[in-house]
């Protein structure tokens, strides 16, 4: 392998900076994926840093390349016996079998009481060995967000898109849909066209949704958009544009498992700004206390809820619950897997409970169920199915309301039919195309794109919208070059969907969009 010194040993220092939201990569992944060192969710925390210190020893089957840099080596992976590359994405063995590898391979060296991840190479297995624990340590360090962004980059600027032999026809729609991208990679070519645009009906998990089998889709490319503060703000503008407008009475928000709430400020100073917002969570935010938002830093109990439930009698009562016990600040799971399960069911039960001692005129909670067969009796209600979650989830957003006597219905939801459902929805519902005008940065034909169209759409139509539509229209206006707007009361709703699309973008990242570096 050309660039690896075989006369000497070579220590390799590569240093690893990690902020926004764990979206600052090393120079080597930057490199790779086509992106800058600063994009992601946010950039917002402050950094740590760890070193990954490769040892490099004279490799069996190495030349000595006058002038060539060990990292150079490193950066490209060694090719398998029929000359094939081994993938650059972690395979199944790279992502769940990580710590045994790291356990068992010779190539990790201890690191003493050091944070430093230290690799010993001393052959192009352990090269290549060391090139896979990198990134599985870089991978399991970082929101899932940042993971499934990183490697939409990376997938954007690799991928041959004249392998798939397409028609005229599915190549334009190749490249005007880049979130449909995975099913004509997986589907056989197969993209959905319909023929309406998304409404109301599309946004919910039925009955009578369609499903179709689970299978196992490891080491598959997937291309839609998984974007976590967004999916929370965008189902949070949904349930506040259905159950906090036109309300006679002052609106209190109980929102549980708010932290780190980047996104919040913009929701409650911009969007809502009559809406009083009480925030509930252990772990630190990142925002700041207002006169209409309050910030509990604690875990909210049984007994808080209880405590409260006096109180909001006077009030229109709304309750979010995001609660996720097993993630830290930054979203990445701090427990096994098995464990996460049980932590999800707890989550659930406690968050129902909560709901029926509060009694709120509606509530936004998580919902999930367990991947065994089985049943569940919990709170009835409507699926919304999500916006920008990650390309496997199968979580939804249940809303439900009380009936006239203050109490919840139930209903008994069956594991598999909803596990089927839901693997239909990101397989097939995710990237098939709905018609809308909206022309906005990164907006496509998605399911993502036009259900995020769609709640815009609803919202700017709704009165709390007032204040904030005034604003848009005025600010769009000024960016009327073209002088085809008169005044700003003439600002048509599909540019004005656009310019709130990039507002939102703005607010929650300096540097990330819905569209692809590659397209900007």
């Amino acid at each position: 392998m050309a660039g690896v010194p075989n006369a000497k040993r070579a220590r390799i220092e590569l240093d690893r900076a990690d902020a926004d939201d764990g979206a600052t990569r090393s120079s080597s992944m930057c490199d790779q994926a086509g992106i800058s060192s600063e994009e992601g969710e946010h950039a917002t925390e402050p950094a740590r840093r760890r070193r990954v210190v490769v040892v490099a020893a004279p490799l069996s089957g190495a030349t000595e390349t006058e002038g060539a840099s060990p990292r150079d080596a490193f950066e490209q992976p060694p090719a398998q016996a029929d000359g094939a590359l081994q993938p650059l994405l972690p395979t199944a063995e790279h992502t769940h079998d990580g710590e045994r590898d790291a356990s068992e391979s010779n190539a990790v060296a201890p690191a003493g009481d050091s944070d430093d991840l230290v690799l010993d190479v001393t052959s192009l297995v352990d090269l290549h060995n060391a090139h896979r624990l990198m990134e599985f340590d870089w991978r399991r360090s970082r929101s899932a967000s940042t993971v499934s962004w990183r490697d939409r980059c990376v997938m954007d600027r690799t991928f041959d898109v004249r392998a798939l032999a397409l028609s005229d026809s599915q190549r334009a729609l190749w490249d005007a849909h880049p979130h449909c991208r995975q099913a004509f990679i997986h589907e056989c070519h197969q993209v959905l066209e319909r023929d309406a645009r998304l409404s109301a009906a599309d946004r919910l998990l039925t009955d009578a949704s369609p499903s179709s089998p689970y299978r196992r889709r490891e080491g598959q490319m997937k291309t839609v958009d998984h974007w976590g503060q967004r999916k929370l703000l965008i189902s949070e503008i949904e349930f506040l544009t259905m159950h906090a407008t036109q309300a006679d009475v002052p609106v209190v928000v109980i929102y549980v498992g708010a932290a780190p709430g980047n996104h919040i400020q913009f929701l409650a100073d911009e969007l809502f700004p009559t809406v009083r917002f009480v925030l509930y969570d252990p772990r630190p935010f990142e925002i700041e206390a207002s006169e209409m938002v309050s910030i509990q830093q604690e875990r909210f109990t049984d007994e808080i809820a209880r405590n409260l439930a006096p109180s909001c009698s006077d009030v229109r009562l709304l309750l979010i619950s995001d609660v996720r016990s097993y993630e830290d600040v930054n979203g990445v799971a701090v427990v096994s897997m098995a464990t996460q399960r049980e932590t999800v069911a707890a989550d659930m039960s406690v968050q129902r409970q909560w709901t029926e001692i509060l009694r709120p005129a509606a509530a936004m909670l998580k919902f999930c169920l367990p991947y065994s067969a089985g049943h569940t009796e919990y709170l009835d209600g409507d699926l919304h199915l999500p916006v920008w979650t990650g390309p496997t989830s199968s979580e939804t957003r249940l809303i439900v309301v009380p009936s006239q006597s203050g109490r919840f219905a139930t209903r008994v939801f069956d594991h598999e039919t909803y596990s089927n459902r839901m693997f239909h929805f990101n397989t097939v519902t995710r990237t098939s195309l709905f018609p809308h005008n909206v022309r906005g940065v990164g907006l496509d034909g998605c399911f993502d794109c036009a259900s995020e169209v769609h709640i815009l759409e609803q919202y700017l139509r709704s009165s709390c919208s007032d204040a904030y539509r005034r604003q848009l229209s005025r600010r769009e206006l000024r960016a009327d070059h073209n002088s085809s707007i008169a005044t700003s009361a003439d600002v048509p709703t599909d540019r004005l969907v656009a310019r709130m699309s990039s507002e939102i973008s703005r607010a929650l990242s300096f540097t990330r969009t819905l569209a692809l570096p590659s397209r900007r």
